[in-house]
């Protein structure tokens, strides 16, 4: 992770931090209000309590949300080419996501988590516990019924447990898309630039270098006028001259599917030095610029 996406999961957690407190303080206030009219009895009293001062924050909470993840929209929509975008949308893009899934839990962790502590100053630690051992560990009655749950609830819970571990997998699995994808989270700075006939190339890389062993950069395609080319079969091989102790080298680039602002590619350099990139790619038939097979030697320089 870069430094700026871990300055906007700060200010994620200093924001749901904030909004969370608030949430406890209603909860509190709830608690007391319940007290203060005699009204807190049972465990289903508490329910209510703790129901009342949740709902009464559904609608801050709500609009907390829409106007910071709304605020955010732009910077998510910029080019990544404009001044200081590919800063901000690695700070705001945890932002986005967190503010959602924190929307949900907020209203559903924070309750229950007092739920217990309440419940335990009222019952006792007994109490507590009992509806928070597994039912799966609990013993069965001949009806197949868990002990001290009726049977549709314990049905009940069995779904939410299947469904509990499901969203686990599907979260274990979009991690795992997540890293598998190649995407790219450090800040790209430009490297070298090349003109073929019309057609800008932008060579891009983190820290605007390459540096000896695995590299990833970025490379861009655009006209004269600023706008992204389409290019098909595009082909990167670096090549390194023959010197008296060393043969000449030639490594192809592993390039990753294009995408509409250029291509993502991979490269193992095995010594620092002066590499020739040499750059291959077609341009469709009706295209605004030359169409065919174009080619481009870029000299790359890694330390």
């Amino acid at each position: 992770l870069s430094i700026a996406v871990w300055v906007g999961i700060i200010a994620l957690a200093g924001l749901e931090a904030e909004m969370g407190v608030v949430l406890l303080l209603y909860l509190q206030i709830a608690h007391q209000k319940w007290q203060t009219e005699g009204r807190m009895r049972h465990v289903d009293d508490l329910k209510e309590a703790i129901h009342y001062g949740a709902v009464q924050r559904l609608r801050p909470k709500l609009m907390t949300v829409l106007t910071t993840f709304v605020g955010l929209l732009p910077i998510m929509w910029a080019s990544t080419y404009e001044t200081g975008a590919d800063v901000m949308k690695r700070m705001a893009a945890p932002m986005v996501g967190g503010l959602v899934t924190s929307f949900f839990l907020g209203l559903t962790i924070y309750p229950a988590v007092f739920f217990v502590w309440k419940r335990y100053e009222m019952e006792g630690l007994a109490a507590t516990l009992r509806d928070l051992i597994p039912f799966s560990i609990r013993p069965a009655t001949a009806t197949g019924e868990i002990e001290g749950v009726p049977a549709r609830q314990s049905r009940g819970r069995l779904l939410f447990a299947l469904l509990a571990l499901l969203l686990v997998l599907l979260l274990l699995w979009g991690l795992w898309s997540w890293r598998q994808s190649g995407i790219v989270v450090e800040a790209l700075q430009p490297v070298a630039q090349k003109q073929v006939g019309d057609i800008q190339i932008e060579v891009s890389a983190p820290e605007g270098r390459f540096r000896p062993g695995q590299s990833r950069f970025h490379l861009t395609f655009r006209n004269l006028g600023g706008d992204p080319v389409e290019v098909e079969n595009v082909k990167v091989q670096f090549y390194m001259p023959a010197m008296a102790t060393m043969p000449a080298m030639l490594i192809g680039a592993d390039v990753s599917p294009i995408i509409p602002d250029g291509i993502q590619a991979d490269v193992d350099l095995p010594m620092s030095g002066e590499w020739q990139m040499r750059i291959t790619f077609d341009t469709p038939e009706g295209s605004a610029t030359s169409a065919g097979s174009q080619k481009a030697q870029i000299s790359i320089r890694t330390q």
